[in-house]
């Protein structure tokens, strides 16, 4: 598994805004904000995660850019 990163994209004429997510070396997924609740970057992290059959906790956090990236945690799994 691979960390998510998700990127805020905004309204245009045609489209509402959106959230991207994706992963290193997987395809990308584009998630219509509409209906992902208050926290739309972790929501769209959990989507992608059932989409590419993903498990783990996820923890998030920000990057320089503005992007969010979210990390699998195993709770009580040794590293």
């Amino acid at each position: 598994m691979k960390a998510i990163q998700t990127r805020w994209i905004p309204v245009t004429n045609k489209k509402p805004d959106r959230i991207k997510a994706w992963a290193a070396d997987n395809k990308p997924v584009t998630i219509s904000r509409y209906g992902l609740g208050d926290f739309p970057h972790e929501e769209a992290a959990r989507n992608y995660q059932k989409i590419m059959n993903w498990s783990g906790e996820l923890v998030t956090g920000y990057l320089p850019n503005g992007d969010y990236c979210h990390v699998p945690h195993f709770p009580g799994v040794s590293q």
